[in-house]
Order: structure tokens, then C-alpha cells, then sequence
């Protein structure tokens, strides 16, 4: 499994078994597909960067006032729900 993350995970390979990758230049070793595979994931990422950033601010995901992990899910699932009321 693997995850496209921001520079913030610098530093780390994996975490519980997902592989990290992350942006930056491509090796002079890789292929031209390996160039192109390795830009294309970190523009998916990058597309939905501003999204994040709107749910924070202005759906309040910055600070989670229900309990455990089910209220994670709550305040998700309340946050997405306004997100696509609002297109």
C-alpha cells in the first residue's frame, strides 16, 4: 500500500506498512514512465490540497468537539455533507 504525502512526513519510509511517497525530483536512474507516474500521483495530491485547507477553515474541521473515533467520523461526515450541499 502506499500513500502521497506532504513534506511533513519527511524523514519517515513507512508507517504501520504503508510505503510513503513523497514529492520532490525524480532520480537520474528512473524511466520516463517512472518520471511521469511519480508526477501524476503528486498532482492528485495537490489538486485536493485547497479542499482540505476550505474544510478547515470554513467547515469547522480544525477542532473536533465530539468524543473518540466515532465522533471523528461524525464531524467527517457533517463536514463532507455541508461541503457538497454547498455545490
Amino acid at each position: 500500500m502506499q500513500a502521497v504525502c506532504d513534506h511533513g512526513y519527511r524523514g519517515k519510509v513507512s508507517v504501520n506498512g504503508t510505503q510513503i511517497i513523497l514529492p520532490g525530483k525524480a532520480f537520474k536512474k528512473d524511466t520516463r514512465y517512472q518520471k511521469d507516474k511519480k508526477r501524476k500521483q503528486c498532482r492528485g495530491r495537490a489538486a485536493i490540497e485547497p479542499i482540505i485547507g476550505y474544510l478547515k477553515s470554513d467547515y469547522r474541521m480544525a477542532r473536533n468537539y465530539l468524543k473518540g473515533a466515532i465522533g471523528d467520523h461524525i464531524n467527517l461526515l457533517m463536514a463532507a455533507c455541508a461541503w457538497n450541499l454547498k455545490q
